[in-house]
């Protein structure tokens, strides 16, 4: 084996241990969880679902 192909060998070995190791990357960021508030802040049911979307949005704060 010449010493060209032991360097090509070890370039992509070097290559795939940095491939392996990028998705590594997402995993650092924050740990969050969108929640969404599905609900009634106009129209005909405004007036019951304004007060309960802000307990609930309240709620979540309080759990958090």
């Amino acid at each position: 084996m010449n010493i060209s192909r032991q360097w090509n060998i070890a370039a992509v070995c070097a290559l795939a241990a940095g491939a392996l190791s990028a998705p590594s990357l997402v995993y650092s960021q924050a740990n969050e969880q969108f929640i969404p508030v599905l609900v009634y802040r106009s129209g005909a049911y405004a007036p019951n679902g304004i007060p309960w979307a802000n307990g609930f949005v309240d709620y979540l704060n309080l759990i958090n």
